[in-house]
């Protein structure tokens, strides 16, 4: 039998509620607690940076003394919020299948809490990255923080909406989740992590470009580094693909969800 409504906290209310939930079992239930999820991406930069700087001697010739390490690190932490939002947004419908008929929620903050969780303990790594750099002596533009802020808005609601898209697909179609990982790795190597957009061709930028993430992290990393940053045409377009994912997103998961359960 399914909980009344009327016995429900408001959806904000639920939406915290479980977001708090899931940031207690997936952190601080672990031997390492919280410390990990700073410690898993410090690795992996450290690692890319020895294997991209140090053993490939790549060079970005467009970041002149901000120096690779600085470079790499504020785009892969944007990108780390992206990735594991959209990953673990994908999965949330099935992986909460038995909750479904159980209580009469609304089912859009099931898929709401693992990406706003997500992007929430990312962003803590990225503000721990940039006062790291900026107490070893990387000179930051500080005036360019609403701009950061309004980038990684623009990635939150691109994850959104490609969550809702996703986890949508994978009640009806389990293959989604599977071939995510390579998906998301691919479109890493497409989106200006371990390169700056400036060092491409211009054909090469022309077709990346359509890439949103290009340019919410061209565009992040340019204002704190003070690096060329991509063009008003391609900002524009980022956020023109934000909000078509936030609203066919939404629109595709509420039109599916009342037919969730028949394939659960």
């Amino acid at each position: 039998m399914s909980v009344q409504t009327s016995f429900l906290p408001s959806p904000h209310a639920l939406l915290w509620a479980l977001i708090q939930r899931d940031f207690r079992e997936r952190y601080i239930g672990t031997a390492s607690g919280l410390l990990w999820a700073f410690l898993g991406p410090a690795l992996t930069l450290l690692i890319y940076a020895f294997v991209f700087q140090t053993l490939m001697k790549v060079r970005v010739p467009s970041i002149g003394a901000a120096g690779f390490v600085p470079f790499l690190a504020l785009g892969l932490w944007p990108w780390y919020a992206f990735s594991d939002a959209v990953a673990r947004g994908t999965t949330a419908i099935v992986s909460n299948a038995p909750l479904l008929g159980k209580i009469a929620m609304p089912r859009y903050v099931l898929v709401l809490v693992p990406v706003l969780s997500s992007f929430a303990i990312h962003m803590l790594g990225l503000i721990a990255v940039i006062v790291a750099l900026a107490a070893t002596g990387t000179a930051l533009h500080w005036a360019a923080l609403p701009l950061v802020l309004a980038c990684l808005l623009g990635m939150l609601v691109l994850s959104i909406g490609i969550a809702f898209w996703l986890a949508t697909l994978n009640v009806f179609l389990r293959d989604v989740s599977a071939m995510l990982p390579q998906l998301l790795t691919f479109w890493m190597l497409i989106t200006p992590i371990f390169f700056h957009g400036a060092s491409l061709s211009p054909a090469m930028l022309g077709l990346l470009s359509h890439n949103p993430m290009l340019g919410f992290i061209d565009a992040l990393r340019a204002g704190l580094l003070q690096l060329p940053g991509p063009t008003p045409g391609v900002m524009l377009e980022a956020c023109l693909w934000s909000l078509l994912a936030l609203f066919s997103g939404g629109f595709v998961f509420a039109r599916s969800a009342p037919h969730f359960e028949d394939y659960l």
